[in-house]
């Protein structure tokens, strides 16, 4: 009698799916703690460096620049060299608190 075993091994298995899902719920996240605190609304008048997004929303100063970049990296934000952060869309597509639905869902 010969059985067959069904198994895929481990080196057929393509991870690239489960990769990109892994790397789009982060993004996510990200996007959504930035909406949640105020980021985007913070910069809604304009560029800003990372102490003044850091005092009105409430981040860590130490955290704040590597926070902005995330949001960059994502293309939300753009950073300059000299430490900058701007909102990528005009001010009127930004937030400046989270949507009724989350604020909703947060409590």
């Amino acid at each position: 009698m010969t059985t067959t075993d069904d198994r895929t091994t481990a080196a057929a298995v393509d991870p690239g799916p489960l990769i990109k899902l892994t790397i789009a719920d982060c993004a996510a996240k990200v996007l959504h703690s930035a909406v949640a605190l105020g980021v985007f609304g913070a910069l809604a008048d304009g560029p800003a460096d990372a102490d003044h997004v850091a005092a009105a929303t409430g981040l860590h100063e130490r955290m704040a620049p590597d926070f902005l970049d995330a949001l960059a990296g994502l293309g939300l934000l753009e950073r300059t060299g000299t430490g900058t952060a701007t909102a990528r869309w005009p001010r009127r597509t930004s937030c400046r608190a989270p949507p009724r639905i989350w604020a909703a869902s947060s409590s």
